[in-house]
């Protein structure tokens, strides 16, 4: 055994833990030439806080609160609405163009 006065085996295996921790990052590290991945889009995270002024816009009940049936009556009545030519499906360019006029309109005003 290569154990060492005062030194417990748990303090060995910590040692251990971290040492094959640092070899396996080191081992998965980005290379040089090697193609970068990007991380996946999260856009339930990137469109939270446009359903949170949804749901103020709802407005709930006497509590204030919305329920899940209220809701997607609301998206479904807002789908109908802009599904203009009633096909079923939304063009998403149309809206992305509307939408960044609204915000290019919006930037020098505070």
């Amino acid at each position: 055994m290569l154990q060492q006065k005062g030194t417990s085996p748990a303090a060995l295996t910590l040692f251990l833990l971290l040492v094959t921790g640092v070899l396996s990052s080191q081992a998965f590290a980005q290379r040089p030439g090697m193609p970068i991945v990007p991380k996946p889009v999260d856009k339930l995270a990137m469109g939270e806080d446009e359903v949170k002024q949804l749901v103020i816009l709802i407005g709930g009940d006497k509590e204030g609160k919305v329920s899940r049936e209220e809701f997607l009556n609301f998206m479904d009545a807002e789908f109908a609405r802009l599904d203009k030519d009633e096909s079923g499906k939304l063009d998403v360019r149309p809206l992305a163009q509307s939408n960044s006029a609204v915000i290019q309109s919006g930037k020098g005003s505070k």
